[in-house]
């Protein structure tokens, strides 16, 4: 129990802004309990990045040494102070005692280890799972994308599902479509694993049976009739009254003007000219505006059933794949926990763990997903419920940084524990971080709710509840802060009014390229980053928008630039592009962009003569791609000596070849994939520019940022919902999934237009919250660049999209004051600038100089060095004589030890033997075939489990507690010795001390008579296990009994 803690203070949710100390505020709490006398491992920490939880150990480690140093500095100690000393060094080495029990790490890595307890028989598959990354995702995908396009069984449901999806669209390849629609829609699937879960199609019309419908060509007919009489234009009318589908101006128009109340249109505009109509016209266009709706409601559930169906087909062999493989991804691994656990068995598996940690500390609550807190929360309510003040809860968060709604994080699940759980909740201000401009300017825009409510209108009452007014504790830090437009030639600037139906991807257009040249002149120019050792980061909103910026910025040899915090030696220098161009060439000639980079180049003479491809085609058959690359940078390197920079990425590039060639390949297609995507984390290095999204900066602080991309496609629109499915009630009251109709179309159905306005609010906010996350990323220079037209066009009648530049304008200014330039070469206006420009730069560690350190004698440390190196690691199994004695190249040797493992392996997935156990078994077992039908290893274990001396083994008294296949690492006798114990029982005895049995599995074949001469043979081995873990109980060696459990003769032999 925690001595003195103030009952309110067991559930406590911390609410700070950016910079603000939310980490600080987590660590503390931790040394609060720690201090305590709360053992280390009864602390569960769980954070969203490893960098955070690196930073939170190290935090925490450096402070309790740092208050040990601080008390032994000091010549007479108060009473007080020589027991915090105590605490402190006591609690410091509790710590490191229980380093390899600590649960402080990512959401990931916590919902990971859970898997391994659960019970076999509510596992997909009986295998350990293997965790797929990004990457191994991505190519999963895109095999089983593959392989339905090729069955047979799939081609016709198939094709009519996938052109009802993209009816109407015009479309070439099906592969990337369908690989898109997997990736965007399919983690939608498992929490609604049918087709019947998606969408209710046939309330309605289809279109063809709707142009057809004699009724509604009456409909258009008498209306048509209708406009002559009352003199209206009908050209508009004529070309566009049957193409329903595509939506036109008319039917925008028609749906603009329709009462769903009165059921009439009292208005329309046509020819560009709006007409009152009288009560007859208005309500017959009321009819067809009533039938447009039902058509494209009707049109919205038959995609999302088509969507159902492309899915369903897809989850098939994902399902298969998954438990034949043993495979998952991060996003299957909480389905799979809430899947196993049975909240109506009176022992649920979880049981055991919600006692193994007492007090849950979180940091980033609200970049928590509704689905990892669906399993999170099963330990919650078990800690919410002890009213004693032995278990805690403690959360940190700011629902203004909320920016991972699309990975299905809910901004206000922060807010609810304050109701649900009736949780303390203290806010937090003043940023460490930020310098006053900064500030300054995050205030101006984002604490405006004039303006905002002007622009998004939906969200403005929920971002008045979370902004809180951002002020710099250190006020004489100095700063910058800045809004700066490229000024574009009239009709260039994307984004200044876009209207939305201009659909489709964002080109690289002259703009952009000039944004981009503006950004290098900055970083060169102005804020200079290598010669003032400045952290510096480029943050816009999309991946295809960093990559741009990288590939631009890359071919500036004063910038070493970086993307998402990684180096690509094989595309961010100009030497890099060249070789590309090479193999490019040499694989591909037709390619002449390829050749015509060669014949650009500094040796570009070589190139001329046709005979330059046989020279390399024989340096490269004989010697691979590494030799090709050392052939090629040495004629470079010969013509035009390189400095640092250019010398390490040369030797970058021959390692990229050389790992190529170590897989055996010569293919050049693959290799170039390869060479491209090739990356290698990002050292410490200041002088570096990271191009960052802002989602991956989140987290990160740098000492000048200049956020870009302001304005752009429809994705990064601020009012623009994204194309996903939401869920609702169905007429039966089941909840189904939907894709919303259009924004016209929604807004005239009360129920969806509520719909609407929820799901818009939530995109307006967290679009706010991603503004708000990259402009705190700043410490002392924030940079915001946009573009602006020469000329103001003329306004649109259009409903526009909104961007984060639409904001900058619309406080800031449109830059109209064509004087102010920032540069005098280059058109780049200042519209808005706050602090002072030539801001000195300040080190964030000014604090820590190091003439303050001194230096350390060996007395001085709280641990002095014991003289034992811990490099060298020995086995309990190789300890003795019998291990020189073993043929290390016997084949026979090596197809036991094979054997060996994998009855380890199935071994150490039964904690407790049951009928499903034994179903599971005896189906592998008649599964298993190896050629060797003496030699099953499904049916070895199960007869095992059945036996009478081994049975009791897998059938533990309640309160034991098992230990499987635990790994250990401890000193004995001067040496450092790690292995595993195969099976632990621990419980105990009436006095409360405990009592061990550990048990070793060995599968050799020995028969009864030779029984001691196994004993003797891993006697050594086991003595060593049985002091390690008397070693890490700390109890004496008669109170651990070791068995050896030999598997053919399904007996026990006591050592």
């Amino acid at each position: 129990m925690i001595i003195g803690q103030p009952k309110e203070t067991r559930r406590l949710v911390v609410v700070a802004s950016a910079g603000a100390g939310k980490t600080h505020q987590l660590v503390e709490r931790a040394l609060d309990l720690l201090l305590e006398g709360v053992a280390p491992h009864s602390l569960l920490i769980i954070t969203f990045t490893r960098k955070a939880s690196q930073e939170i150990v190290d935090r925490i480690f450096s402070t309790l040494a740092q208050r040990v140093l601080a008390s032994k500095e000091k010549v007479d100690p108060s009473p007080e102070e020589s027991l915090l000393k105590s605490r402190a060094y006591r609690c410091l080495q509790t710590l490191i005692e229980d380093l390899p029990f600590l649960r402080f790490g990512t959401i990931d890595s916590f919902l990971y280890h859970l898997l391994r307890y659960i019970p076999p028989d509510k596992k997909p598959t009986f295998a350990p799972f293997s965790l797929l990354d990004d990457k191994g995702k991505k190519s999963l995908q895109q095999e089983i994308v593959r392989r339905i396009l090729t069955a047979r069984e799939f081609e016709s449901p198939f094709l009519d599902s996938f052109e009802m999806f993209y009816w109407g669209e015009d479309y070439k390849v099906v592969f990337p479509l369908y690989l898109a629609v997997v990736e965007k829609y399919y983690p939608f699937f498992p929490d609604f694993p049918s087709t019947d879960f998606w969408g209710e199609p046939g309330s309605f019309q289809k279109e063809e049976e709707l142009t057809k419908e004699a009724g509604f060509l009456t409909l258009l007919e008498r209306i048509e009739s209708l406009l002559k009489t009352a003199g209206i234009p009908t050209k508009t009318w004529e070309e566009q009254k049957l193409k329903i589908s595509s939506f036109p101006r008319l039917y925008r128009n028609l749906l603009e003007a329709y009462d769903p109340q009165t059921g009439r249109c009292p208005q329309i505009r046509l020819e560009r000219k709006r007409y009152d109509l009288n009560e007859e016209l208005a309500s017959s266009l009321g009819m067809l505006a009533q039938k447009t709706i039902d058509f494209f409601i009707e049109k919205s559930h038959r995609r999302t059933k088509a969507v159902a169906q492309l899915l369903s087909f897809y989850d098939l062999l994902y399902r298969k794949t998954v438990e034949r493989q043993a495979i998952c991804s991060f996003e299957d691994i909480p389905r799979i926990i809430l899947q196993a656990v049975d909240l109506n068995c009176p022992q649920p598996f979880l049981y055991k763990l919600d006692r193994k940690w007492d007090h849950l500390l979180i940091d980033e609550f609200q970049d928590t997903s509704l689905l990892q807190w669906k399993v999170i929360k099963l330990f919650v309510d078990e800690i919410i419920q002890h009213e004693d003040g032995s278990r805690s809860f403690f959360c940190v968060g700011d629902p203004k940084q909320s920016i991972y709604g699309w990975r299905g994080a809910y901004s206000g699940l922060i807010d609810s524990l304050e109701v649900e759980y009736r949780m303390e909740k203290r806010q937090l201000s003043g940023s460490r971080r930020s310098s006053k401009a900064v500030l300054e300017l995050v205030n101006r825009l984002l604490g405006n709710f004039e303006k905002i409510g002007k622009l998004l209108p939906e969200s403005l009452e929920r971002w008045k509840k979370r902004w809180v007014y951002q002020e710099a504790r250190d006020e004489e830090l100095e700063g910058y802060g800045c809004f700066l437009c490229v000024q574009l030639p009239q009709g260039e600037a994307k984004g200044d009014s876009p209207e939305e139906g201009n659909n489709g991807e964002e080109k690289e257009t002259g703009g952009s390229l000039l944004r981009y040249e503006a950004i290098k002149k900055l970083l060169v120019d102005e804020i200079k980053p290598h010669q003032r050792a400045l952290s510096c980061a480029v943050l816009v909103q999309t991946n295809k928008e960093a990559e741009a910026i990288f590939q631009y910025l890359s071919l500036c040899s004063a910038l070493r630039v970086s993307l998402e915090g990684k180096i690509y030696p094989g595309k961010d220098n100009l030497m890099a592009k060249l070789f590309f161009a090479l193999v490019q060439s040499l694989a591909h000639p037709a390619d002449s962009l390829a050749l015509g980079w060669l014949q650009a180049s500094p040796i570009g003479s070589i190139f001329k003569d046709e005979q330059w491809r046989k020279e390399f085609w024989r340096v490269f058959s004989l010697a691979g791609f590494e030799a090709l690359a050392f052939r090629f940078l040495a004629a470079l390197k010969e013509n035009s000596p390189g400095e640092d920079f250019q010398n390490e990425r040369m030797e970058m590039i021959l390692q990229i070849c050389r790992s190529f060639d170590n897989t055996g390949s010569r293919d050049c297609d693959q290799f170039l994939n390869y060479y491209k995507n090739y990356s290698l984390p990002l050292s410490e290095d200041p002088s570096s520019v990271q191009v960052r999204t802002v989602h991956s900066a989140k987290g990160l602080e740098f000492d000048v940022v200049l956020v870009t991309e302001l304005a752009g496609s429809r994705n990064t629109a601020m009012n623009q919902l994204r194309e996903l499915p939401v869920a609702y009630k169905s007429s039966s009251r089941d909840w189904k999934l939907f894709f919303l109709p259009r924004r016209e179309v929604a807004e005239k159905v009360p129920r969806l237009s509520c719909l609407y306005k929820e799901l818009l609010a939530e995109e307006e906010l967290e679009k706010l919250s991603l503004l708000y996350v990259a402009m705190t990323r700043a410490r002392q220079g924030l940079y915001l660049l946009g573009e602006v037209r020469e000329k103001k066009s003329k306004p649109s009648t259009q409903k526009k999209l909104v961007y984060w530049q639409d904001l900058l304008f619309e406080v800031l200014g449109r830059g109209e004051d064509t004087s102010r330039w920032f540069f005098p070469d280059f058109p780049l206006l200042t519209v808005f600038e706050t602090g002072k420009r030539r801001w000195t730069p300040r080190p964030r560690n000014e604090l820590f100089r190091r003439e303050k350190y001194k230096a350390m004698e060996s007395q001085d440390l709280l641990f002095p060095p014991r003289a034992l190196s811990r490099t060298s690691f020995v086995s309990p199994s190789s300890v003795g004589v019998q291990a020189a004695e073993l043929d290390l190249f016997s084949r026979v040797k090596e197809k036991g030890l094979d054997y060996g493992l994998l009855v380890h392996k199935i071994l150490a997935q039964v904690e407790r033997f049951s009928e499903a156990i034994k179903e599971k078994l005896e189906k592998r077992a008649l599964e298993y075939a190896k050629g060797d039908e003496e030699k099953n290893p499904f049916k070895e274990v199960l007869e095992c489990l059945q036996s009478a001396a081994i049975k009791p083994i897998f059938s533990p008294e309640e309160g034991t507690k098992v230990w499987i296949e635990r790994s250990f690492c401890v000193e004995l006798d001067g040496r450092w010795l790690r292995g595993t114990f195969d099976r632990v029982h621990i419980k105990e005895d009436p006095t409360g001390e405990l009592m061990c049995t550990l048990y070793d599995f060995k599968t050799d074949f020995v028969t009864e008579d030779r029984k001691e001469e196994l004993a003797q043979k891993y006697r050594l081995q086991l003595e060593y296990y049985q002091k390690a873990l008397c070693r890490l109980l700390g109890i004496p060696a008669w109170r651990v009994k070791v068995f050896i459990v030999s598997l053919s003769l399904k007996e026990l032999i006591a050592l």
